[in-house]
Formats: C-alpha cells, sequence, structure tokens
C-alpha cells in the first residue's frame, strides 16, 4: 500500500497537480511530512519548479513554508537539482542557472506570501550563482522601503 505523504511528495515532484489537490482533501495527509532526505512536497514543487502546485500549497493552513528554515525558498531561488538517489548533484547546484521563468515567479509567490524570509545563509553564498531575474527580485525584496536593509540603522 502506498502511504499518502509519499505519494503526496512524489506528486508535488512530479507536477501531478491534479493529483496534489485530490491528495489535499486526504485527511490521513500530513503535508509538511519529509522524507528520508528531509524534503516535504513544498520542497519538492519548488525544486521542480512546479508554480501552480506552490501556489495551491501555499493556500493550504497547515503548510507553513518557514517551518523548515526556508529551504522551500531557497530550493527556488538556486533550483537545485537532485539526481534520482536523492543525492546533491554538486556540478549542478553550483552551476546552474535559473533561467526558467518559474523560478523567479516562484521565488516571488514565496516572498508575497509573507510566512517566507530570505535565508540568512544564501548572504554568505557566492551571488554570482543566482541568475539575474531571481537577484533583481532578492534586490527588491531587501532593499524596499519596508525591508530590512532600508531600515536597518535607522533609530
Amino acid at each position: 500500500m502506498v502511504d499518502v505523504n509519499d505519494d503526496f511528495r512524489n506528486s508535488c515532484r512530479s507536477g501531478k497537480t491534479y493529483k496534489v489537490k485530490e491528495l489535499l482533501d486526504n485527511p490521513d495527509l500530513d503535508p509538511m511530512a519529509c522524507d528520508e532526505y528531509m524534503w516535504n512536497g513544498l520542497d519538492y514543487a519548488c525544486n521542480n519548479g512546479h508554480l501552480e502546485i506552490v501556489r495551491l500549497l501555499l493556500l493550504d493552513p497547515r503548510i507553513d513554508p518557514s517551518e523548515t528554515e526556508n529551504f522551500a525558498l531557497a530550493r527556488a531561488i538556486f533550483g537545485e537539482r537532485y539526481n534520482s538517489n536523492g543525492e546533491t548533484d554538486n556540478n549542478s547546484f553550483s552551476n546552474r542557472k535559473c533561467i526558467d521563468e518559474r523560478y523567479p515567479e516562484i521565488v516571488r509567490l514565496m516572498l508575497q506570501d509573507g510566512r517566507c524570509s530570505i535565508p540568512t545563509w544564501i548572504a554568505e553564498i557566492d551571488y554570482i550563482r543566482i541568475s539575474e531575474p531571481v537577484k533583481q527580485i532578492l534586490d527588491q525584496y531587501i532593499f524596499r522601503l519596508d525591508g530590512p536593509i532600508y531600515n536597518q540603522n535607522i533609530i
């Protein structure tokens, strides 16, 4: 028998929006349940650029994108790729650019949600790994009038 949480994560990973909708109605589902690699459905949807699924998941009150230290947002920022064994493909992680327009839109959607914030460790990573469209979104978020940098030294 297939575990409902595994089925949910697999549906989020593969972009099966209809299946994700169906599983969200299942009372046995824990949408924040992680697999053995510590990934939940939102992580997989963000990582694989499934914008409609991310949008759908953010509407569910059981899903808190900040619960896992904003890693789902980080996965969208970097478009991190994992191999079929669930292990990081380091070459892909360090070199891949988010040129697909879905990733910047996912980053924007996650930041607009209000529960996400840019993980503090992102500042420590070489900014060149982030695509231009995503950099622009991050800069707009960080340097907005009510943002963390603009108000840093006020008062």
